[in-house]
């Protein structure tokens, strides 16, 4: 599962820390990417998972985490698309 991402979203993420793992797997280093709960606005995902796992792009809110990846954001905002059509 390749997944194409505009070349100015990878850009954007400049602190991934797994060589952009996801692109190539619906893992991230060997493990299952962070499920997303919902997206609020753009680039704000809740996550349905409370785990610690150490991303500079996943931070603790209350009782809650959220994701600011710009590419996870791209391949949720994909993946729902199609799900859509």
């Amino acid at each position: 599962m390749a997944v194409k991402v505009p070349d100015d979203v990878l850009k954007m993420t400049t602190e991934c820390p797994r060589k952009f793992f996801c692109l190539t797997s619906d893992q991230c280093d060997g493990h299952k990417m962070c499920e997303v709960e919902h997206i609020i606005g753009t680039n704000l995902m809740f996550l349905k998972d409370t785990q610690q796992a150490y991303c500079p792009y996943r931070l603790s809110y209350g009782f809650s985490h959220i994701c600011t990846c710009p590419t996870h954001y791209a391949i949720r905002s994909k993946a729902d698309k199609k799900r859509l059509l």
